[in-house]
């Protein structure tokens, strides 16, 4: 699945709506987030980086910026357990 929201549409909560709609229908997706309204979004709907299960936004905020604005999360684990 690939979208993205319209940078005049942004802040009105259709990424939100999105994602959730998304892991209604497919429960274990993966997500390279390019943006930090992205991460937030996938953040607040359970998503976490990997090396991060437990970490909160700003944990995965620095990730992001390590790894040059971009950054993989996923909302289960190897073991196909959820992160939250």
């Amino acid at each position: 699945i690939d979208f993205h929201v319209p940078e005049g549409s942004r802040g009105k909560g259709i990424g939100d709506a999105l994602v959730k709609k998304a892991v209604a229908k497919h429960h274990d997706l993966g997500a390279q987030v390019s943006s930090l309204a992205s991460l937030k979004v996938f953040h607040n709907n359970g998503f976490r980086h990997p090396k991060s299960p437990k970490g909160d936004f700003e944990e995965h905020k620095k990730h992001f910026h390590d790894n040059w604005g971009s950054l993989f999360v996923a909302k289960k684990d190897e073991h196909g357990k959820d992160y939250t």
